[in-house]
């Protein structure tokens, strides 16, 4: 929950600070994909559900990719698509950590 709370607050900085002084790095979107490394329905349900309550992004779609899901989400003031793929997995491995029963083997 604090790791939320946390995002939610620089986020919605980000967006203020985007809205009030407008500025093209600011500006720029995209669409960013992410294979989740986990096949679990409910880590990917769990993982866009936070990605889209936080301001500046939103997970516009998620889609099975053989064995593996794949979320596609935009982003405002798109940087490094390799930083927001590093920033969701790490994502995932907290909402894996979070769900997944004490004592029991992580695949």
């Amino acid at each position: 929950m604090a790791v939320f709370m946390v995002r939610l607050v620089t986020s919605s900085a980000a967006v203020v600070a985007t809205v009030l002084a407008p500025t093209p790095a600011r500006l720029r979107s995209g669409v960013v994909a992410v294979r989740l490394s986990q096949d679990s329905a409910l880590v990917a349900t769990i993982v866009a559900d936070a990605i889209s309550l936080t301001p500046g992004t939103l997970t516009l779609e998620a889609r099975r990719v053989g064995s593996s899901i794949m979320l596609f989400i935009h982003v405002l003031g798109l940087g490094d698509p390799d930083e927001i793929r590093a920033d969701v997995e790490g994502l995932e491995e907290l909402v894996l950590r979070a769900v997944t029963p004490w004592g029991s083997d992580r695949p």
